[in-house]
């Protein structure tokens, strides 16, 4: 399929971009896919609301857009230029060609515009910003979304894979508080897709949005993981999608906050542990995930800190969520505990946090069975073997 395309300049423009195919099984997050009534358990009431996690009717498919603007590469001053320009025309595509940009400023995303890269290692967006955000969806924000491309930060590989409970060791980049992708709270219905996110200054994503879809992400190293609040993969809205996405080498996978509540974590493979840090509102759903924590990850010896596949508070400055979170049918497997498997199978659902602060084996009681388990042998009530 081809993406309808606006000529400008008199040049015709011929651009290849490949979508699912309509005969693929559908993909969580996809245009069209909606609640199967038939998978609810009156049992499980949240269902409800995690069947409506992400994009209020799912992430428009690439051939649906109009490109308005095509950009080869350049700094974020021509990207914004870009967005602006498309934004004063209704909306569209601005479509980058393959080659590296500097991301030296913020980049502003706006309302029904969408970026779109040739290809996803073809387009590298490269940040050199110690501050602010590279690629920013402000409040008010709605219907616009980041396709295929990678976003990488200019200081390499960081020397350490994981936070090791050394506040100056694991702050490598002093003063660099740059996020390379944030949602601010008042995004709705908005996208990141088909996106790498690489060696990042001190947030890979932040995201205090709702009805945010976060989807086939590879997230892969952060360079700040010291304590109070850096390096984590942040979700702190509500009625997210993260999904079919790759996470690794961070301090923390967070889900927090008082705004926090009906987030899908759904069909991912996490190196890296889920966290329930602090305050978040219940509620959140974490399905159908792999979660494998390395054997190098830190585990509690040497006075480092101690990883669990999922965690609660772990802080006395931390509190725990204000109601239970559930977990169910994950594979969960702690290789830096003697290859520990917990939680894991679709024969039980566990919900928690139950404990304010809990520590070695103590988090491994952390969430305890539920007693119910879903008769459809699912939480989220989306039949993916039915888009319409």
């Amino acid at each position: 399929m081809t993406a309808r395309i606006l000529n400008t300049a008199g040049v015709a423009l011929v651009l290849a971009l490949l979508s699912q195919s309509v005969l693929a099984q559908a993909r969580p997050g996809d245009s069209g896919l909606q609640i199967d009534k038939r998978l609810l358990d009156s049992r499980f009431p949240q269902m409800s609301q995690w069947g409506k996690a992400g994009v209020r009717g799912g992430i428009p498919p690439l051939e649906s857009h109009t490109v308005k603007k095509v950009i080869t590469a350049s700094s974020s001053s021509n990207i914004n230029n870009a967005i602006r320009s498309v934004a004063n025309q209704g909306g569209g595509a601005v479509f980058m060609k393959n080659g590296t940009y500097t991301i030296d400023d913020r980049i502003d995303m706006k309302s029904n515009v969408v970026l779109i890269g040739e290809s996803r290692r073809g387009v590298i967006a490269r940040i050199f910003m110690n501050k602010r955000s590279a690629f920013y969806f402000g409040p008010g924000v709605k219907r616009s979304g980041i396709y295929r491309m990678r976003i990488a930060g200019s200081w390499g590989r960081p020397n350490y894979d994981w936070n090791i409970g050394d506040s100056r060791r694991n702050n490598e980049l002093p003063g660099n508080e740059n996020v390379s992708v944030m949602f601010k709270r008042g995004v709705v219905d908005s996208w990141i897709d088909g996106v790498d996110i690489i060696n990042s200054g001190d947030f890979p994503l932040r995201n205090a949005g709702s009805h945010i879809t976060m989807r086939g992400l590879n997230v892969r190293g952060v360079h700040n993981k010291h304590g109070g609040a850096h390096g984590y993969f942040f979700i702190l809205g509500d009625r997210n999608l993260l999904t079919q996405s790759r996470i690794t080498r961070l301090r923390h996978i967070s889900i927090q906050g008082s705004h926090a509540e009906y987030n899908v974590v759904y069909d991912n493979y996490f190196r890296q542990e889920i966290s329930f840090h602090s305050g978040d509102r219940g509620n959140n759903l974490i399905e159908k995930n792999r979660i494998t924590l390395p054997a190098d990850m830190p585990n509690g010896s040497r006075q480092q800190p101690d990883y669990r596949a999922i965690m609660g508070p772990w802080s006395s400055k931390h509190r725990k969520s204000n109601t239970d979170n559930f977990i169910y049918n994950n594979y969960l497997l702690e290789a830096n505990h003697g290859n520990r498997v917990r939680m894991s199978g679709d024969s039980a659902v566990y919900a928690g946090p139950i404990y304010n602060v809990s520590r070695g084996e103590k988090q491994t009681r952390n969430f305890p069975k539920h007693r119910h388990v879903p008769r459809a042998k699912t939480l989220y009530p989306i039949n993916l073997g039915s888009a319409q």
